[in-house]
């Protein structure tokens, strides 16, 4: 299971998940945290599957980003690069 921090300071995330997708309700605090978010969001806009992380964006810098499963960790790993979360790691869940 993957497991990530942030800084609450200048972003917000709540994750749900069900059986197909995660959804992240995302909330930039810091403005300069937005391009980072947008660059990553457009990542995934440009590449050829089309339906693997759709994004929406509501007033006040928020977004709803939907995640097929199979691109979580992808996901994860481009706001990881972008510098959008703090640490990213694996803990086994049966420990």
């Amino acid at each position: 299971m993957l497991v990530y921090n942030y800084d609450a300071n200048m972003i917000h995330i709540i994750e749900t998940k069900d059986d197909q997708e995660n959804t992240f309700r995302i909330k930039v605090l810091d403005t300069q945290y937005l391009k980072k978010l947008l660059a990553v969001l457009d990542y995934f806009d440009r590449n050829n599957i089309y339906t693997d992380v759709l994004s929406y964006p509501y007033k006040d810098n928020e977004f709803k980003v939907i995640v097929r499963k199979e691109f979580y960790n992808d996901f994860l790993a481009e706001l990881l690069k972008a510098g959008l979360l703090q640490s990213l790691k694996w803990e086994d869940p049966s420990l």
